[in-house]
Order: structure tokens, then C-alpha cells, then sequence
């Protein structure tokens, strides 16, 4: 499925990635490649399986986040879920897939850049945990901890 390009900037991927955020790893490097691990936060009530899916175009095609367990992210007061809200700015999520679970929205897709690393992504994954676990504690919106006030852009 890869190409020789491909293959080799997943082998850098893995070394950086093994490096920097060691509790996730790569799986199925000859097919559907995905990266997983469970991330804990500073909070430390629960921990947080993350699921980064590479498609066929990675790295020129920006890669899907989801936050795979617990499959339901309750809100606030546990009034709803982020699963049932689809789309939404305040929370920077896509929507769901795989089984329901949410997808993170990591990055602007306008603003994907092929230089841009899967630990990278998982770091913004984890920055993500941190404001849903801050909004689970205050009820305010994931946009209000994760968007940069001076370049707009998410998390």
C-alpha cells in the first residue's frame, strides 16, 4: 500500500514518535497503518485510548484523531454527549466514526501541511483530553483552551 517514500518517512515517523510520546505505537505497517496508546491528564480520573488512522494520501492527506475509549464523552453535568453534537467549533470535533466514537478535530484542513508529524497530531490529541477534562470540570467550551488567539488556529 505504501510507496517507498511513504514507507520511509513512517519508519522517522515511528523513531520520533517512539522518542517523544512512547506510550503510543504504530500498527499495521504493510496496510490500514493506524497509531494508538492510552494518554492519562492531569486531572487523572481516567485514561484516554487515541486512535490516529493514516489514510492512503498520508502525509499529504491530513490523518483522522479519535479518541476511541471511552466511546461516549459525556458533557459537562453529563447533560449530553460531544458524540451526539457532529460537527461543532466549540468542542473541535468532526463529528463520529468508527463505531461512534468522536473524531478530534486536529487541524484546520486548509491548513494541513504534509511536514506536519503523527506526534504532532497525538500532542494536539493530548491538549484536546486536557480542555474536554477542563470543560468536564467548568462547563465552559474546548474552544476557549484550545484556540490560539493569535493565529485562530485550533489547539
Amino acid at each position: 500500500m505504501w510507496s517507498r517514500a511513504q514507507q520511509y518517512r513512517l519508519a522517522v515517523e515511528q523513531q520520533i514518535l517512539a522518542h517523544e510520546l512512547a506510550q503510543f505505537t504504530f500498527h499495521n505497517l504493510t496496510g490500514d497503518t493506524y497509531v494508538s496508546g492510552w494518554q492519562g491528564t492531569a486531572g487523572g480520573d481516567r485514561d484516554y485510548l487515541l486512535k490516529l488512522v493514516l489514510g492512503p494520501g498520508y502525509p499529504d492527506r491530513m490523518p483522522s484523531l479519535y479518541v476511541v475509549s471511552p466511546i461516549t464523552l459525556r458533557t459537562y453535568r453529563n447533560r449530553s454527549t460531544i458524540n451526539a453534537m457532529g460537527l461543532s467549533h466549540r468542542f473541535h470535533v468532526l463529528g463520529t466514526g468508527l463505531g461512534g466514537c468522536v473524531e478530534i478535530c486536529h487541524t484546520k484542513p486548509e491548513l494541513w501541511d504534509a511536514a506536519m508529524t503523527c506526534t504532532a497530531v497525538l500532542m494536539k490529541g493530548i491538549v484536546w483530553l486536557e480542555a474536554y477534562e477542563a470543560h468536564r470540570r467548568t462547563g465552559r467550551d474546548l474552544c476557549e483552551f484550545c484556540v490560539s488567539s493569535k493565529s485562530n488556529s485550533i489547539l
